[in-house]
């Protein structure tokens, strides 16, 4: 069966049908007759002769042998073959490539110089990796180069990515002189930590404080006499409070499975995702990975794509008071900075109009409520003669 096809012939006159196949020195190696149909085995090029000249006759191919077999799968899943062998290959490259370099340091003209000297060297985004002898030649090179600014260094390789750790050269820098201050609430809050390493405390945990109120004071008292001043150094934390309104809209869009599913090939890379065969625009997938690679967000397989619909659904109120603390949490964070944290929270109101709800949300944070007010320029002997009189 090196290129043999087995057909089924449907039509009248089966007989006349077989009488010209043999006329026409047609080789029918096995053949299978009824009232309606033949089933027949032959060469493949004796298939497509009697193609041309099959007038009102039905035939069906039932299977396929030897070297047609091999190309009617070929021709059918070239797409899928040509994918697999490109994810391979693609795979291999890539994970021999470096795709992030991260220079761990504070001091960003470290991180500058450290990252131009590795481009000097070929060390960059998108170039192919290095070995661990070459690696080791590079550190020492740009060590000896930025011997002054550099104490230590360390290339590590994490996948594809080179994460570089750096140790500054340390060099004896005069302390900025601290002048004399005393520390104040930079917002109205109730106190929750106290931490002084310089200066006279003037309050005490969970106590009420305003905006202005000296909290550490840099003036050093000998009972009610005013001694010296002093930079008053601490950090104050205190509970403060916000509101914050959204709006919910009443109605959520959901997305909703249907019955109708299609099979098909995926190609998931980077941020980057490709379909074949699926005629969808909203659907759910479910994939069955043939190659995926370990270093790199990258796989390749066979996809089961599900139609989906949208559809509206009223929202509860829970899911409502719900959606508004993350929006106002979100909202309030992004106000912050990342200057305080979120200790506590709490609907406070709620009101619906004709297509939302207006809830506000009562949060508690904790923040560094520290600030400070300059005494360099205060005369202390005409502060205690004013406090005598």
């Amino acid at each position: 069966m090196f290129n043999q096809i087995k057909i089924k012939i449907e039509g009248k006159d089966l007989n006349y049908f077989l009488k010209e196949m043999i006329q026409n020195h047609i080789n029918i190696y096995d053949i299978l007759q009824d009232k309606n149909h033949l089933i027949l085995l032959l060469d493949y090029e004796d298939y497509l002769t009697i193609k041309k000249w099959r007038k009102t006759y039905r035939i069906t191919i039932l299977k396929r042998y030897g070297k047609n077999y091999y190309q009617y799968l070929w021709h059918c899943y070239r797409i899928f073959i040509i994918s697999i062998i490109a994810g391979i290959i693609i795979n291999i490259l890539l994970s021999k490539m470096i795709f992030q370099i991260e220079v761990i340091h504070p001091n960003q003209e470290i991180q500058r110089i450290v990252k131009q000297d590795l481009k000097e060297w070929g060390i960059q985004s998108f170039h192919f990796k290095v070995n661990s002898k070459k690696r080791e030649k590079i550190k020492e090179s740009i060590l000896k180069k930025e011997t002054n600014k550099i104490e230590w260094m360390e290339i590590e390789e994490i996948g594809t990515k080179y994460t570089i750790r750096v140790e500054e050269r340390k060099k004896n820098k005069e302390k900025e002189r601290c002048k004399e201050r005393s520390i104040i609430a930079k917002k109205e809050a109730l106190i929750l930590e106290i931490n002084a390493t310089e200066g006279e405390v003037s309050v005490r945990k969970n106590e009420y404080v305003e905006k202005g109120q000296v909290l550490i004071s840099g003036l050093i008292h000998n009972k009610e006499k005013v001694m010296s001043k002093k930079c008053a150094q601490g950090k104050i934390y205190g509970e403060v409070w916000y509101t914050v309104v959204v709006n919910v809209p009443k109605q959520k869009e959901i997305e909703k499975k249907t019955n109708t599913k299609q099979w098909g090939l995926s190609l998931d890379f980077l941020n980057h995702k490709k379909s074949f065969s699926n005629p969808y625009s909203s659907y759910r997938k479910r994939m069955y990975n043939i190659e995926k690679s370990n270093f790199l967000p990258f796989s390749i397989g066979i996809s089961l794509f599900q139609k989906t619909k949208k559809v509206n659904k009223n929202r509860s109120l829970k899911e409502a008071e719900e959606l508004a603390i993350q929006l106002s949490e979100k909202k309030l964070k992004k106000e912050l900075n990342s200057s305080g944290t979120i200790i506590g929270k709490k609907v406070l109101k709620k009101q619906e109009n004709d297509s939302k709800i207006i809830i506000e949300v009562f949060f508690k944070v904790k923040e560094d409520i520290t600030d400070y007010l300059d005494l360099s320029k205060l005369d202390i002997n005409l502060l205690n003669q004013e406090e005598k009189e």
